[in-house]
């Protein structure tokens, strides 16, 4: 077996692409997709999106980095790409996806290494034609549902968005699951990002509704 865990042979690399696909949650990513908070509203254009979250094994709730199943922290930006490949194949050709969501935190980011490696699971998929939404999972479920280092979280999205603000293929979720926060200081969160991360077009940030991005009425 070779030492990104893929064995040679097109039969071994379909059986290990199954198994990784055991761990991705298929989801309608309308339901995830709320309205953007501006002065000027404007709808993300998601009724295209059909889509999977690819996660951490357990969950994204981490106060370290994200390294989703199948990949490996040591694994290469030509790995990840490979890997990220293989699952998008498979996807595509048996349920249609055409959209991934991928999670990001501070830590993540911040981890150079490990972030210009992971960055092959999105520009593999930016690179098909598929879109990707980047979201925020907040750095340890024991934050309560609340961003928690704000500064860090503005840092980390001036990252992304300085980056991939310009492909049309990538949206921008700032928050996943603000259940931290009573409606009114939720959508002063969500205005103040916009306002700040002018790099991503308003027509691809995903503002997700309170508590548990289900209530969209007041976003």
């Amino acid at each position: 077996m070779s030492s990104d865990g893929y064995g040679a042979g097109p039969l071994r690399n379909a059986r290990s692409s199954r198994r990784l696909l055991t761990a991705l949650v298929v989801t309608a990513l309308v339901a995830l997709a709320g309205l953007v908070v501006s002065a000027s509203p404007a709808n993300a254009a998601t009724r295209q999106l059909r889509g999977m979250n690819w996660a951490v094994l357990g969950d994204n709730f981490s106060t370290g980095t994200l390294v989703v199943q199948g990949l490996s922290q040591s694994d290469s930006n030509a790995t990840v790409r490979a890997k990220a490949n293989a699952i998008y194949d498979d996807m595509a050709s048996t349920m249609g996806v055409n959209t991934v969501r991928l999670p990001i935190n501070t830590h993540t980011v911040a981890n150079t290494t490990w972030w210009n490696a992971y960055r092959g699971a999105i520009d593999a998929a930016t690179d098909r034609g598929f879109k990707v939404i980047l979201a925020y999972w907040e750095d340890g479920a024991a934050s309560g549902g609340r961003i928690t280092n704000i500064a860090a979280w503005n840092t980390m999205w001036s990252s992304v968005t300085n980056t991939y603000g310009s492909n049309g293929n990538v949206y921008f979720e700032p928050m996943n699951e603000p259940h931290g926060y009573a409606s009114a200081d939720w959508r002063n969160v969500a205005a103040n990002w916009l306002s700040y991360h002018t790099s991503a077009v308003p027509g691809r940030v995903l503002i997700g509704g309170t508590g548990y991005s289900q209530d969209l009425r007041d976003v």
